[in-house]
C-alpha cells in the first residue's frame, strides 16, 4: 500500500469514504483478484479461442438410459 501509485490513490480515496483500514484491505483483495482473473481470462481466450459454433449434443440411446 505504500508504493504503487494506483493504490496509494486507492487507500486515499476509501478512507476518504470513512473505511477503516480492515475494510480497505478486503477491497483491495477483491479488486486484485478481480484483474488478475481478467487477465486469466483473456489470456486463456487469446492462447486457444473458443469455437463459435457447437455441435448439438447427442442423446442417449435407450440402453444407455438402463444402464446408469
Amino acid at each position: 500500500m505504500r508504493w504503487d501509485e494506483r493504490t496509494r490513490s486507492y487507500v486515499d480515496r476509501r478512507t476518504a469514504q470513512g473505511l477503516s483500514k480492515k475494510d480497505i484491505m478486503r477491497c483491495l483483495k477483491r479488486h486484485i483478484a478481480r484483474e488478475i482473473y481478467h487477465a486469466l481470462i483473456n489470456d486463456l481466450q487469446a492462447r486457444d479461442p473458443a469455437p463459435k459454433h457447437r455441435p448439438p449434443p447427442t442423446s442417449p440411446k435407450p440402453l444407455d438410459i438402463h444402464r446408469s
